[in-house]
């Protein structure tokens, strides 16, 4: 033990000479002591400047104190070697030094100041328009710069900000992704991802599949129960299984939140729009193992055309059950039910990028279904749930699962194309009216068993060429499937083809008892004098 040290175990009392103790404390000194126990610098100093020093050994157990190099008073030195020990050096009378603790009313004591930070995960919430993490490219919860696959994110943020109302809205500005294939389409959410279409085999829903049933029994998903929407450029099979090559779709639900969000909001717009909202979330208990999400939807209003119904409920119920930190189940559901006709944008090449023979133009509001036999009724409802349990920091446990329901009422005129009255349409001799268009379309239709009941619409008298459009075909499908993997399915159909549609036209004697609700043609009248509509 050092020979200072050991004279400072016991409380110690020097003669010094009446020289020392009148030296003057403002003299600067150079020292060069190392970092060690606090009792070791002490002593150090204090023969150095012969003070003599009285401590309790207690008092200075196990504190250390820092390196001293450098000149420095008498009470400059004992203060750096004490700072931070809650201790401080006292002169006595005759010039002795002794050590005390601070007194607390000298002591600031801050308040605790507790720092927390929502951490992005794949499956939550995004600040912003711009997503760092993502599990579609790996089934994990991985940095997009550490996934070796194109991933594009559209947050709610993003969704509402541009006023997405459906899913391909919300991918309308995303690389590599068309949604105008097929034009506007109120039905469904054609897009194509690289070329190749995304709607078939299906979109994923929180990574598991939507699988369609056929091309009219498709599920449906709403924007604003969607947290992040997610592309997943290129094949994916190994992952997901059955696939596109050009890439897939996969919409993340909004789950149950820590932070409590209160948000309800009223929309009205353009066509009637009508709209109320709510998304409410939080623990339930003071724990925070259990945590609720209820997001819901309705919307009243018309499409772009002849005032048709438009209309949209969505209902998603959601809970989350965290027994510990490594272990959380969360339960899924939600109730979707479409109600409306259908309103389709497609029109040939000519009438629409180029003039037609006489020089005229498809008039942009030409509708080409039938406001009163045209429907859209989707209902569909889904139940699952996320299991997850974190075995160590290297292994994490998921089992996921849902099962669902959809059924399709969907009953349509249809058109296939523009049909001319005769070979030279712009010959003024041969032009037509509407009505006598209509009449005259059997010398499209060679007189056949096949063909002579084919019975063009006449939707459209193009300046003064009487044009048809095509031929009714209608669809009524009824589906059912079950989104776990195996499908099961029960569909019936009069959906015509090409082929078939010779057969089921109307045709003279028809009666209200078959499946088609109107004849063949009707025109009308429009305000501008021109003729056509059915």
């Amino acid at each position: 033990m050092h020979p200072l040290y050991r004279a400072s175990l016991a409380v110690a009392v020097a003669v010094v000479s009446p020289a020392a103790l009148a030296q003057p404390t403002a003299t600067t000194q150079q020292y060069e002591i190392p970092a060690g126990p606090l009792a070791v610098a002490l002593n150090r100093i204090a023969a150095q400047n012969n003070r003599v020093l009285s401590l309790d050994p207690a008092m200075v157990r196990d504190i250390s104190a820092p390196a001293l190099n450098g000149h420095y008073t008498l009470n400059d030195a004992l203060g750096r070697v004490t700072a931070g020990s809650g201790l401080e050096t006292v002169t006595l009378p005759g010039g002795a030094l002794t050590l005390r603790r601070v007194p607390q009313s000298a002591v600031t004591t801050l308040a605790p100041i507790n720092v927390t930070a929502n951490t992005e995960t794949a499956w939550g919430p995004v600040a912003g328009y711009v997503a760092k993490r993502s599990a579609t490219g790996t089934k994990t919860d991985t940095a997009i710069l550490e996934t070796p696959q194109s991933i594009s994110v559209v947050t709610a943020e993003r969704i509402s900000a541009i006023g997405a109302t459906t899913l391909k809205d919300a991918l309308g500005y995303t690389p590599g992704v068309a949604t105008t294939t097929y034009g506007a389409d109120s039905r469904y959410d054609w897009i194509a991802i690289r070329g190749f279409d995304a709607y078939s085999p299906g979109y994923y829903l929180d990574g598991m599949p939507l699988r369609n049933n056929g091309n009219w029994g498709i599920w449906q998903t709403e924007n604003y129960g969607a947290e992040r929407i997610e592309i997943l450029r290129g094949p994916a099979s190994v992952l997901y299984g059955q696939t596109g090559p050009g890439g897939l779709v996969n919409v993340v639900s909004k789950r149950p939140t820590e932070e409590p969000l209160h948000e309800l909001q009223a929309q009205l717009g353009d066509h009637s729009r009508r709209q109320l909202a709510g998304d409410l979330s939080g623990p339930v208990d003071e724990d925070g193992k259990w945590l609720y999400r209820i997001t819901a939807m309705g919307l009243d209003s018309e499409m772009p055309a002849h005032g048709i119904a438009n209309d949209r409920l969505y209902i998603a119920p959601s809970l989350t059950w965290r027994p510990s930190a490594d272990t959380s189940l969360t339960l899924l559901s939600q109730y979707g039910r479409k109600d409306g006709g259908t309103y389709t944008r497609v029109r040939p090449a000519v009438g629409s990028l180029v003039p037609t023979p006489v020089g005229t133009h498809i008039p942009t509001d030409l509708f080409v279904g039938e406001p009163d036999y045209d429907n859209f009724d989707q209902t569909q409802w889904m139940v699952g749930y996320l299991f997850e349990h974190r075995v160590s920091d290297a292994v994490t446990l998921r089992q996921n699962a849902r099962y669902g329901k959809l059924r399709v009422d969907y009953a349509a005129v249809q058109s296939l194309g523009y049909l001319p009255v005769n070979e030279a349409p712009s010959d003024p001799a041969t032009t037509r009216p509407c009505g006598a268009a209509c009449r005259a379309a059997k010398r499209i239709f060679p007189a056949s068993p096949s063909t002579t009941r084919r019975r063009p619409i006449c939707v459209s008298a193009i300046g003064s060429t009487g044009y048809c459009w095509g031929w009714i075909t209608s669809a009524r499908p009824s589906t059912r499937s079950a989104s776990t993997g195996a499908t099961r399915r029960r569909y019936r159909s009069t959906t015509p083809s090409m082929a078939a549609a010779a057969s089921n036209a109307p045709r003279p004697g028809w009666t209200p008892t078959s499946p088609w609700r109107k004849p063949a043609c009707t025109c009308k009248t429009r305000s501008n004098g021109t003729t056509g509509g059915c």
